[in-house]
């Protein structure tokens, strides 16, 4: 990969991770923890966000995470459905910075600009809307730390949401498992995720 695709991606996930987290904590806030807003994590500012092993990784492998947004369930008034709203809080802004991007990509003159820079410009919005979709569609799946399962658990009922607390404590162990077979060739995660970011990236596509 060229020096100018890394920085490409890595501009478009630094975006794409830092209104992620950012929407986690601004949620949160909005629920009644202010947990998140005490530790400066209510902010666009990436610096907030960033986790010094995930941030190698934009650079290294052209995938990254950011810091975990904390928040203390007791300091929410219903602890299931706000942790949902939490959870969905951060696919949601990918999705609306997907949107906004895809609008800027499909209606501003990059002509005017001249063909090296507006390409330029192309290019890096267009991987912006890509990775926002990828990030979104990769934390609504419902294993566990990812924001999928958090979300699915504001729909288990109370007689079952003990045996759903055992399955989440095995999700990380499911995720890396999945990474590491795709590391192998065996791509479980990119069959289940492809097709539903090609989905979700043609409606944006559409709807703009």
């Amino acid at each position: 990969m060229t020096l100018e695709n890394i920085l490409y991606y890595a501009f478009a996930l630094l975006i794409a991770i830092t209104v992620h987290e950012a929407a986690h904590a601004w949620m949160a806030y909005k629920l009644g923890d202010h947990t998140a807003k005490y530790e400066g994590r209510v902010t666009l500012n990436p610096l907030a966000h960033l986790d010094p092993v995930g941030t190698l990784m934009i650079f290294f492998a052209n995938f990254g995470w950011g810091k975990p947004v904390p928040y203390n369930p007791y300091h929410l008034k219903n602890p299931k459905r706000d942790s949902a709203f939490i959870a969905i809080a951060g696919p949601a802004a990918n999705f609306i910075t997907a949107l906004v991007f895809s609008i800027i990509l499909q209606h501003f003159p990059f002509a005017v600009m001249g063909t090296d820079v507006g390409n330029f410009l192309q290019n890096i919005i267009f991987i912006t809307v890509y990775l926002n979709v990828g990030l979104m569609v990769f934390n609504v799946l419902p294993i566990a730390p990812l924001d999928g399962s958090k979300i699915i658990g504001a729909f288990i009922s109370d007689q079952y949401y003990n045996q759903y607390q055992e399955y989440l404590r095995m999700g990380p162990f499911i995720l890396i498992g999945l990474i590491l077979l795709q590391s192998f060739g065996v791509n479980i995660l990119g069959r289940i995720m492809m097709p539903l970011v090609d989905i979700v990236f043609s409606a944006i596509q559409l709807i703009t």
